[in-house]
């Protein structure tokens, strides 16, 4: 249904929240082809008739570890893209944007993926729902992306939407501040 199709803009929201959350331990091209195949993929998928934003049959791949492509893919995607030690975590975090997704649907059935952004980019209190987010932050306060995906693919997702004010602390900024 040409109607519910999100935006330009909202597509790439869309797309940086998969990128953010299919990054951990990854190269920056594994990264950015593993994100395409889960984008168009799941694109297909919708257009097909599907209820869900990331294809569900995506996810159950990660969450079994069926990462290559064979008769145990359901998906029949190489998602070998995703960090071997970051399968079930990556499924998780995509269950919950397809959560958020649900949550912000609009009546033709597109996503309010500005309204996803908006309520990621809210402040709460660490000490809410991710315990991640208590040992690893500094501060008081986190983003809500930082409380449901943990701090740093939250900081991630949220930098990649164009939020500059959430820094994302890894290795590389280790390495920077070490000179």
């Amino acid at each position: 249904n040409v109607d519910s199709i999100e935006s330009p803009q909202e597509q790439l929201i869309a797309y940086n929240f998969i990128v953010g959350l299919t990054s951990a331990q990854n190269p920056a091209q594994k990264n950015i082809n593993v994100s395409e195949l889960i984008f168009s993929q799941s694109a297909e998928y919708r257009s097909r008739g599907g209820d869900k934003y990331i294809d569900p049959t995506i996810i159950e791949d990660l969450s079994s570890g069926n990462v290559y492509l064979g008769e145990n893919s359901r998906s029949g995607l190489p998602l070998s893209g995703v960090h071997p030690n970051h399968l079930k975590h990556t499924a998780k975090n995509l269950e919950v944007l397809n959560r958020l997704a649900s949550e912000n649907q609009r009546e033709d059935g597109s996503v309010d993926f500005q309204a996803v952004l908006d309520v990621l980019s809210e402040y709460t209190s660490k000490e809410a729902r991710n315990p991640k987010a208590r040992s690893e932050g500094d501060s008081e306060r986190v983003y809500e992306a930082q409380q449901l995906f943990g701090v740093k693919l939250g900081a991630f997702m949220l930098n990649l939407n164009g939020n500059e004010d959430v820094v994302t602390v890894d290795s590389h900024v280790g390495n920077v501040v070490q000179g």
